[in-house]
């Protein structure tokens, strides 16, 4: 963790269960606060405005494992742990 990085509050949900007994959840996911980064959400909103008019449409982070599978048993699990964990940042797709 970085020295400027601030921690984020978790936010515990509070239940009633047997016996009236009030007990908290701590949700193991939050909620990123940003989406894109700077570059990216300037980088996404160029592609909008130059394909706007086209039949272009736009995808942020797509799993590579959308995109591509893989055809060889030979080490497919070593390049399924590589590669198909990852994403893409942008993918442009030609509606027709």
């Amino acid at each position: 963790m970085y020295k400027d990085e601030k921690r984020k509050k978790v936010k515990q949900l509070y239940k009633k269960g047997i016996w009236n007994i009030e007990y908290a959840i701590i949700p193991s996911f939050v909620e990123k606060e940003n989406f894109f980064t700077k570059n990216e959400y300037k980088l996404y909103i160029c592609l909008k405005e130059i394909f706007k008019k086209s039949k272009i449409d736009i995808f942020y982070q797509v799993a590579l494992n959308q995109i591509v599978t893989i055809n060889t048993k030979r080490n497919a699990k070593n390049l399924y742990k590589n590669y198909c964990d990852r994403s893409i940042d942008f993918v442009l797709y030609n509606i027709k």
